[in-house]
């Protein structure tokens, strides 16, 4: 019989380069004792992980108490890891602390030897930090090596016990991906602040040799203030307790459990009971549930219906469902999101905002959770009528908000004018007759909705007319997040259009405005300035405009952050010569600083400050062209722009309109003062 030397086969093994940098913002720390093997594996995930990313990050690898073969293989094997050498174990907290002390970066990724990360793992981390100032700490969503769930967050009962959440879901599952506060997070893969790691005093090494001190941490971090946040986008493959034998596991659990409670009794007295029942998955998943709501802090349920998902690179209104995550979420709701033309939409595209997406079939999810919404928003006319009435039957207690981010009927009624500009067409008269379907929609839904939104002042006051008591406010959609680009044309250069093509008919508003400008406006450009170029995104434009394609005008293609864009461009353009509502892709130019030629369509619901001037608005190829001659190649009147843009942004700071927050908590207030009533 071979004895098998793991000592040797570590040795054949090439040196495992793990590209760390001399300035690090995040600093993994791993402790290893035991296997070699495991140990490579998981410094190579590391080192592939993190791959792509331009995140700083160094590796202490701490060898506590380690076997001979692992301390060969660290010191000969390795490249580009802070080895810290303890001739004995100092237990997992004790380890994790002399780590730190030798710490250089922002943060911590404390991460167990037994896992495997995968490939973009550490970046959802640090966005989630960045986010939210208030947090303190988050951790990965934890996998089983078959890619079943072990962890997506834990919760803590008033025994001290725990529950992993999630447990035991299949493989390729989503749910319980989305960002939301926790009660804590295993040290598998747990960021935390520096800072504040060490003004908790780190791990306690009370529960040597393991098991509790993550709990035990996230007890201290919760009492210092800050809050333990689980974010799904970040995953990881777990060996689960391959470090320890089941006895010695489940005495170090009786044990430390004890120690917990005798050290946090009254922090624990405030956490719920544990449930009875359940597997070694722990308590049935139901069961859970109100605790997993009191580590969000109970907050008002919102669920929120719209034709996609609230990715603002969509455009189109999505900006405004985005808006509401960044502004009100995990500390104001929690939030729910449908997609209705799209129910299969990847819960990871928006996990980072911290909605939950549900899928398959919305009317059975309304009947299955009664009671549960605080609010339901209801986004286009389409949606509300088709779920308005089984929110009412099924979701009675809930204040329904209407979100008319456009008034349809206009939209229908401007394009059926422009199909019959020059004589009556079957185009014209179904448009006409979809108008006259829309007003009554829209009209019964501000009388039936308990809130109303608009995002624009004057389409504010048609339906205000319509609305009889019903409240209807204004949220305009500027972006938070969006700073101004640079302030010098010089280094600009050309034309910016910025569409997602959601919409892939041949006439929408964004395809229409595309084929005027390419064939009414660019070979007037083009006389004038000969190198004038239009870039173009969005994924998949219909045919009828991918076909323009040439030397005057390229398609980027799909653009997840557009900044670069932005600060390229000399001019946007929005050439829209129908629609209703405000264009989103008129502000976020603003918001960016560039300047915008665009048409009256483009301009509308936009306030501006007396005596300035930030965007052109011309509704004939001929002025157009001439505005965006004169911003390409006059430097002053491209600053005068830029500068009437700084006014308007520093005016919309005084006058954008209500908040999210302020209009949905006035709905939910009136909608009890309904139900009391009655």
């Amino acid at each position: 019989m071979t004895t098998f030397d793991r000592r040797a086969q570590v040795r054949l093994m090439p040196t495992l380069v793990v590209p760390t940098s001399p300035s690090p913002r995040i600093s993994i720390v791993i402790l290893s004792r035991h296997d070699p093997a495991m140990l490579r594996r998981c410094l190579a995930s590391v080192a592939l992980g993190a791959a792509g990313t331009e995140l700083p990050y160094e590796v202490l690898l701490v060898l506590n108490g380690a076997d001979g073969d692992v301390v060969d293989f660290a010191t000969r094997e390795l490249d580009g890891v802070r080895l810290l050498r303890s001739d004995v174990n100092l237990g997992f907290g004790g380890g994790i602390n002399r780590a730190a002390r030798h710490a250089t970066g922002e943060f911590l990724l404390l991460l167990n030897d037994d896992v495997e990360v995968e490939p973009g793992w550490l970046q959802p981390l640090v966005e989630t930090l960045e986010i939210h100032p208030d947090a303190a700490a988050v951790g990965s969503r934890i996998l089983f090596i078959d890619g079943s769930v072990q962890e997506a967050g834990s919760v803590l009962f008033n025994d001290g016990t725990t529950a992993p959440v999630g447990r035991g879901l299949p493989p390729g599952s989503t749910d319980w991906s989305f960002v939301r506060k926790v009660d804590y997070c295993s040290a598998n893969s747990l960021l935390i602040r520096r800072s504040v790691f060490e003004a908790v005093g780190g791990f306690d090494t009370r529960y040597y040799p393991a098991y509790y001190e993550d709990t035990d941490l996230a007890l201290s971090i919760r009492a210092a203030g800050h809050s333990i946040l689980y974010d799904g986008r970040s995953r990881i493959r777990h060996l689960e307790s391959a470090s320890t034998t089941s006895h010695f596991k489940n005495f170090l659990f009786q044990r430390n459990v004890a120690k917990l409670r005798e050290k946090w009794g009254p922090a624990l007295d405030g956490q719920l009971p544990r449930p009875p029942g359940g597997d070694h998955n722990g308590p049935p998943p139901s069961a859970l549930r109100p605790a997993i709501d009191r580590a969000c802090g109970d907050l008002p349920k919102v669920l929120v219906v719209d034709d996609m998902l609230p990715m603002r690179s969509l455009g189109a209104g999505f900006v405004l469902m985005h808006n509401l995550a960044t502004e009100a979420g995990l500390s104001h709701y929690q939030l729910s999101v449908h997609a209705t033309k799209h129910p299969g939409a990847d819960p990871l595209a928006v996990a980072g905002l911290g909605y939950d997406v549900i899928g398959g079939d919305l009317g059975a999810h309304l009947r299955d959770h009664a009671g549960h919404y605080a609010a339901v928003v209801l986004c286009r006319p389409d949606n509300f009528d088709t779920w308005a009435a089984q929110v009412r039957t099924h979701q009675p207690q809930a204040a329904l908000v209407y979100v008319a981010e456009a008034l349809f009927a206009v939209r229908f009624e401007r394009e059926a004018e422009l199909a019959d500009a020059e004589r009556p067409t079957r185009r014209g008269t179904a448009l006409r007759r979809a108008a006259a379907k829309s007003w009554q929609v829209e009209a019964r839904a501000v009388r039936e909705a308990d809130h109303v939104v608009s995002v624009s002042p004057d389409e504010r006051k048609r339906l205000a007319e319509l609305a009889d008591a019903t409240p209807v406010d204004v949220v305009f959609p500027l972006q938070a997040d969006i700073d101004l680009t640079s302030a010098e044309p010089g280094p600009r250069d050309g034309l910016l259009y910025v569409s997602s093509w959601t919409a892939q008919d041949e006439t929408s508003p964004n395809a229409d405005g595309l084929q005027w400008f390419m064939q009414d406006v660019m070979h007037l450009v083009t006389a004038a300035v000969p190198w004038a170029r239009l870039r173009a995104t969005g994924a998949h434009p219909p045919p009828s405009v991918a076909r323009l394609s040439g030397v005057h005008l390229e398609f980027t293609g799909f653009v997840p952050e557009l900044r670069a864009l932005y600060e390229d461009a000399r001019v946007v353009i929005v050439p829209l010569r129908f629609g209703a509502g405000v264009k989103n892709k008129t502000v976020e130019a603003l918001q960016y600083g560039v300047p915008v030629v665009t048409t009256s369509i483009g301009a509308e619901g936009i306030d501006v400050p007396p005596d300035a001037a930030p965007f052109v608005v011309a509704d004939t190829p001929a002025e157009f062209a001439a505005a965006i001659i004169r911003l390409l190649t006059d430097g002053h009147e491209w600053r005068a722009r830029r500068k009437d843009i700084e006014t308007l942004r520093n005016w919309w700071g005084e006058t954008e309109g209500r908040s999210w927050v302020a209009v949905i908590d006035d709905a939910i207030s009136g909608r009890r003062r309904t139900e009391e009533d009655r």
